[in-house]
């Protein structure tokens, strides 16, 4: 699916293939880098070596970056955070000199409400938030695990949720000043170059860096901030699986980090071996597409309940209270309780409700590999049910009562510092006696019950 930017009204429109005014090359198609074949079950002659080397290479950086785990990632992620904004000022610098950049930024800047009429644009942008974020990845659960105890998790939250809006607002006006000149070269509108996802990374901004002045320079300068964007994502999301690996085997595992490290990166390259070949990019968007919103969004949502309803919000905002020394607001309790998981339903609705079978192109996929994608996508979320099952078992007396007990946290469930282990355990949560005190407990503290 082709998701066609609309930066001025906060969303995007679902197309069903690429503007027809815009022209690319071959070569950026793909076909003498990917050298892309006609279908998905055409894989040609098997791997090619270009693209294993690649890959070789990105999990060799992958494994070096985190060889020592968090210890080094601190150090890398000094030049991965921050060169990409460094090259993203040359980028804009140059973008504004181009000659049409202020066409792109004028339709970057000017709003189109009549799009606040589609439903379908609030929910492209629903997910472009979810998945500028990061939530339900792990990476962001895994990474503040690593933060001091008494570390101020709410103003850590909204300073990242700020940045990476102001990150996304910003770097629009590099990319639509880049999109204005390449519009006037074409002698087409701004809108018909205006794309996104992988092929305003790979095909149409390459396009545009091809007709600038030193084409060669900007070309190196692009994908070496793509590699480091590419980079900061790839450790969070290596790191939570590491880390999960470590923590489930902690005897074994949490002195050979390095071997651990190294095991994962090399499955992962194996993993990736089926992209090298001709059909690769057909399988890269069979798995795109259904292994992220389905999953996740549910994920997300289910996350949401749970902390919101099931451990309570009125208990996790003691346990930030005793780490920040002060509660959290009514209106985040209304965020965890009722907003998020109303908004992640409806989007879960949504897609469901909007599905479409992938497209690349004009290129359709066979019945079979739309049911392997689906297969793809239920399968991270099959432990789920899974592991309820088994924790319900090792429980004791009726289902009512197992079920009451899989709902209480674990014994281990403990602060850090062993100061407030005893304090923790000895506190004392109040039990609504009705749904509705548990509502407004939840919702609006203590105080509300008594």
């Amino acid at each position: 699916m082709y998701v066609k930017t609309v930066a001025n009204s906060g969303g995007a429109e679902c197309v069903s293939a690429p503007p027809p005014a815009l022209k690319i090359s071959k070569t950026l198609q793909g076909y003498n880098v990917l050298r892309i074949s006609g279908g998905i079950e055409d894989t040609g002659e098997g791997l090619q070596w270009h693209l294993v080397l690649s890959l070789f290479l990105a999990w060799l950086l992958v494994f070096l970056c985190l060889i020592k785990g968090v210890k080094s990632l601190g150090k890398v992620v000094y030049v991965t955070a921050l060169l990409p904004y460094i090259l993203f000022v040359a980028f804009l610098i140059r973008g504004l000199t181009l000659p049409g950049s202020a066409n792109g930024i004028i339709y970057y800047l000017t709003p189109d409400f009549s799009r606040l009429h589609h439903p379908q644009v609030w929910l492209q942008a629903a997910i472009q938030v979810f998945f500028s974020l990061g939530p339900a990845w792990g990476g962001v659960i895994t990474m503040s695990s690593y933060s001091n105890f008494h570390d101020n998790c709410l103003k850590t939250a909204f300073f990242v949720s700020l940045c990476e809006g102001m990150t996304s607002f910003i770097f629009g006006f590099a990319v639509f000043a880049t999109m204005g000149f390449m519009a006037e070269e074409l002698g087409v509108s701004v809108e018909s170059v205006a794309t996104s996802g992988p092929g305003i990374v790979f095909i149409t901004y390459p396009e545009a860096i091809s007709k600038l002045p030193l084409p060669q320079l900007w070309a190196v300068l692009f994908f070496i901030m793509m590699i480091t964007v590419g980079l900061d994502t790839e450790f969070g999301m290596f790191e939570t699986l590491s880390s999960g690996f470590i923590d489930a085997f902690p005897k074994t595992l949490s002195k050979r980090k390095t071997l651990t490290v190294g095991i994962i990166t090399a499955v992962f390259f194996l993993m990736g071996l089926p992209f090298t070949t001709r059909a690769g990019m057909y399988i890269y968007q069979l798995i795109d597409w259904y292994s992220a919103a389905f999953c996740l969004i549910l994920g997300a949502l289910l996350e949401s309940l749970v902390i919101g309803w099931f451990y309570g919000a009125e208990r996790f905002s003691r346990d930030v209270e005793l780490m920040t020394g002060s509660g959290v607001p009514i209106p985040v309790r209304f965020c965890w309780c009722i907003f998020c998981p109303l908004t992640l339903f409806i989007v879960f609705i949504c897609l469901l409700a909007t599905y479409q079978a992938p497209v690349y192109g004009t290129y359709e996929y066979p019945a079979w590999s739309t049911g392997l994608g689906f297969f793809i996508g239920l399968l991270p979320g099959i432990p789920v049910p899974v592991l309820m099952i088994k924790e319900l078992l090792t429980k004791d007396g009726s289902l009512k009562e197992r079920l009451s007990q899989a709902l209480e946290p674990a014994s281990d469930w403990v602060p850090i510092e062993a100061k407030h282990v005893q304090a923790y355990r000895q506190r004392q949560v109040p039990n609504p006696a009705s749904i509705w005190d548990k509502i407004k407990l939840n919702l609006l503290g203590p105080d509300s019950i008594y």
